[in-house]
């Protein structure tokens, strides 16, 4: 029988648990920092590197998943074709909304007790997204992508760290 896990910490006996915690913190940093800087151009450089950790975090929570799940690609595939111009539009639905979605379906075959992923949040999360690049109508969209996207990935970090907790394996 599992018992309910913790969001809030990453358990201290599961290295690999704490480094996603860790990741996710440095993201979360490094893009609170960099956002409001890059209204004044000195924010590029932060920024550019909490696109890595992102990267890095998308790709952990992907290659925590079984091979079933990743609909025949690699977590490098999930997250490298993001960088794809105007093709990203696409894939981030699959590589954001479809993480998510196998995230809850893995927390659910091995029956571990925690809040899942809100389906409907990651949906946002990738529709908002792609509105952040049209003129005017961006600057609106990103005032709820922001917190949108942090909620998001705090949510999949949480399943993560309980899927690298979870012993019935």
């Amino acid at each position: 029988m599992n018992e309910i896990v913790e969001n809030s910490a990453a358990s201290a006996s599961n290295p690999q648990a704490l480094e996603l915690e860790k990741i996710f913190k440095i993201f979360l940093i490094l893009y609170l920092v960099a956002v409001p800087l890059c209204c004044i151009l000195i924010g590029i450089i932060p920024l550019i590197i909490a696109i890595v950790y992102w990267c890095k975090l998308i790709y952990r929570l992907w290659d925590l998943l079984p091979e079933s799940s990743r609909s025949g690609h690699s977590p490098g595939e999930m997250v490298g074709y993001n960088f794809i111009p105007f093709f990203n539009f696409y894939w981030q639905f699959k590589s954001i909304h479809g993480l998510g979605k196998a995230l809850n379906e893995e927390l659910d075959s091995r029956d571990i007790q925690l809040r899942r992923v809100n389906p409907d949040m990651t949906l946002a999360y990738c529709i908002l997204g792609c509105i952040c690049v049209i003129p005017y109508l961006g600057l609106l969209a990103a005032l709820g992508f922001i917190p949108l996207m942090i909620i998001t990935l705090n949510q999949m970090k949480s399943a993560g760290i309980a899927l690298l907790n979870d012993t019935t394996d």
